[in-house]
């Protein structure tokens, strides 16, 4: 279901946050299922199909790929989006551009203003066999920004969202939709490194259907910080971005009741990761490429208890593997088309992105 993400996820990428486990216990015919409202699982055998369906939703949703994928994606898109500017920083507060890159026009160099607009989507699915899953997660994002005489970047972004996932353990979908505001800021540290953040809120919707014909929606709120720190670095024709970040993304889905007049509570889930990794160009130009290589390591999440006697992976760390170009039209627009994969044990999440970046 929906929402932490971050990781930061700001997925994307991520502070702790609470897990609500207040769920179902109080029913009777929960309790006589053998119910343990802590870890919302059944462990009897006995249970109606339609309580194991509902309990595995409630701990699905608490580690469900998606919100992270979208929260991190979209922290990843502001991220990219901040950084981009840092010529022009450098440039506006009077230090030297840096050496090896394109620069900036006269023009450019005296543009304060600067709109861009990303789009992203990822195919995920979770191959944890009690809690199997596919689907797509789709974002469009918009933001505008203004860099000051001091070099320092302040601007927001507005984001609409949406994902269609296929819950195989219960015979049924997710569908989720939802809108998203960002503010955001960049600060030149030097003539090499940078400092990054943003902070954003949303809110969704969530519908979903649990099979024989049983269906349900409810609301979803929704938030994520990123704070990050970039070094670039010179080598010839290469030029080397190293990056560390802390996101955190988290998500709340409202109590509702489903058509056959089951209740299910409100339920929690929430991510707080870390990030390092690099990120290397060659050349210059209109076209350049790029490749890197990014470390995750999940410091708070949720993981799921056994069910009926498998035990899931629960893995707390991943790799993140990117490519693309990035295009540049005479230091006034400029843009990336990039695709990525997160390898992580029983999750799959490849993605391709997007962004135009024009200076007014």
């Amino acid at each position: 279901m929906k929402k932490t993400s971050s990781p930061f996820t700001f997925a994307h990428t991520a502070t702790a946050v609470a897990i609500a486990a207040a769920g179902m216990a109080a029913s009777p015919a929960f309790a006589a299922c053998g119910y343990e409202p802590f870890l919302m699982i059944y462990f009897g055998d006995t249970c109606p199909s339609s309580v194991t369906s509902y309990s595995n939703w409630q701990s699905y949703y608490k580690t469900n790929p998606t919100p992270r994928i979208l929260s991190l994606s979209q922290l990843d898109s502001i991220a990219t989006s901040a950084t981009a500017q840092r010529n022009r920083a450098i440039a506006a507060s009077g230090n030297a551009s840096l050496p090896g890159q394109t620069g900036l026009s006269g023009s450019a160099a005296g543009s304060r203003w600067n709109g861009w607009a990303s789009a992203s989507s990822n195919s995920t699915a979770y191959n944890f066999t009690p809690l199997n899953s596919s689907g797509r997660v789709s974002s469009l994002l918009a933001g505008v920004d203004y860099t000051y005489s001091n070099g320092v970047l302040a601007g927001v972004a507005l984001g609409t969202d949406s994902s269609n996932t296929t819950t195989t353990f219960n015979n049924g979908s997710i569908g989720t939709s939802g809108t998203t505001v960002a503010p955001y800021f960049m600060v030149p540290l030097g003539s090499d490194l940078v400092m990054d953040g943003s902070i954003g809120f949303g809110t969704g919707k969530i519908n979903a259907s649990f099979g024989g014909g049983v269906t349900g929606s409810t609301t979803e709120k929704r938030n994520f910080a990123a704070l990050g720190i970039t070094k670039f670095m010179n080598f010839g024709q290469w030029q080397v971005a190293g990056n560390a970040q802390l996101l955190s993304s988290g998500s709340k889905a409202g109590a509702y009741t489903l058509s056959n007049a089951a209740v299910l509570n409100e339920t929690s889930s929430g991510v707080t990761q870390l990030r390092a990794g690099a990120r290397a160009s060659f050349g210059s130009g209109q076209f350049v490429p790029y490749a890197g290589l990014t470390y995750s390591q999940d410091l708070s999440r949720p993981d799921i208890a056994p069910i009926a006697g498998q035990t899931a992976a629960n893995a707390r760390d991943a790799f993140i593997a990117q490519a693309g170009i990035n295009i540049n039209q005479a230091g006034v627009v400029s843009g990336t088309v990039g695709v990525t994969s997160e390898m992580r044990k029983e999750t799959r999440n490849t993605g391709i992105l997007a962004t135009i970046s024009m200076k007014f």
